[in-house]
């Protein structure tokens, strides 16, 4: 975080149900006349505090070089007075332990603290433990830890997320299973019962749902996510030719071979096309159709044709470009293709 400087380090920790902001600050060991610089750390350290207080828990730990367990030494009374105004706690059965070994061996003092504020108390009640100091500690301060319950707010979203795909789930399964049932029903029903039978097709035909429960490929049946698949190979096969000439129309296809091959040979020859003109956009535009759906960017035919003396010109030097380069911009071969449902006549 931007907050701190050499003495104080500050991280957030995204935590739930609210953030967790960790102040570690290393406060000055040197006592001068009125302690101006500790007073001045502490002074620091509660401005970031009010900063994150709002929204963030907090957590101030680290050498405080100053005690809450012991005689009140003029700086130690400062840190408590510190503690108290800005509502840091200590939880139940905080240990009181030597936490500095001085190194002439002869005196020790407990000065490294983690401070919690009220919310963390009542929530998490954190344990804090101080460690019995070992041959490998080359510091003078012994480790202090804090062990309590953070939960990830990440990882809430993502459960949360599931659960509302799970959902999504049941919810498909036991529509379908409805449709399935109600479809069962009316085929039961136009064998044995024409009263039923009519009733139920009565209530088939008055449900107005725009939704797709059930799709037919052929013979093969698709149902929930899978129906996405049936509209993949339903475009891939308008898209596959076939040459059966019962199926498909060969005159329109060799039409559409006879132009790719005029404009390949235009292409190679080299030959000059003719400009085209702003007059020819106008009048272009004033013959586009109305009330159509818009492209992917929003724009239909009533943009160009409020718009159509800024654009022509624009639009006419686009066009002659292409004509010049003989290549037509990607974007400008976008399409939106859009499957209605329509009602079965009949």
């Amino acid at each position: 975080m931007p907050d701190g400087n050499s003495r104080i380090q500050v991280i957030t920790i995204n935590s739930s149900p609210i953030a967790t902001c960790l102040i570690n600050a290393y406060m000055p060991s040197a006592q001068s006349s009125g302690d101006i610089e500790y007073k001045d750390t502490l002074d620091q350290i509660s401005e970031i505090m009010d900063k994150y207080r709002e929204t963030y828990q907090i957590i101030l730990c680290g050498d405080m070089n100053a005690s809450l367990h012991r005689d009140n030494r003029k700086r130690d009374t400062v840190f408590g007075e510190f503690k108290n105004i800005n509502n840091l706690h200590i939880p139940d059965g905080y240990p009181i332990k030597p936490t500095f070994f001085h190194h002439n061996g002869k005196y020790t003092s407990q000065i490294d603290y983690f401070l919690f504020d009220e919310r963390i108390i009542q929530q998490s009640n954190p344990n804090v433990k101080i460690a019995m100091r070992h041959p490998t500690n080359t510091s003078d301060h012994t480790l202090v830890t804090a062990n309590m319950a953070l939960k990830d707010a990440d990882q809430e979203k993502l459960a949360l997320k599931n659960k509302k795909r799970h959902l999504r789930q049941l919810q498909r399964q036991a529509h379908a299973s409805k449709k399935e049932k109600f479809i069962n029903e009316i085929m039961q029903a136009s064998e044995k019962d024409s009263k039923t039978f009519h009733k139920l097709i009565k209530q088939q035909r008055s449900n107005h749902s725009s939704n797709t429960d059930v799709l037919y490929i052929g013979n093969e049946k698709f149902e929930g996510e899978s129906i996405l698949k049936a509209w993949t190979i339903h475009f891939e096969k308008l898209g596959t030719p076939n040459h059966d000439k019962n199926i498909f129309d060969l005159e329109r296809f060799h039409l559409a071979k006879l132009q790719n091959d005029i404009i390949f040979e235009n292409q190679h020859s080299k030959k000059e096309i003719k400009q085209a003109t702003p007059e020819e956009v106008k009048s272009a535009i004033k013959n586009l159709s109305t009330g159509k759906t818009s492209d992917e960017n929003g724009i239909c035919s009533e943009h160009y044709k409020y718009a159509v003396d800024e654009l022509s010109e624009e639009i006419a030097s686009i066009i002659n470009d292409i004509f010049s380069d003989l290549d037509v911009p990607k974007n400008l071969k976008n399409g939106l293709l859009t499957p209605v449902l329509k009602k079965e006549e009949g």
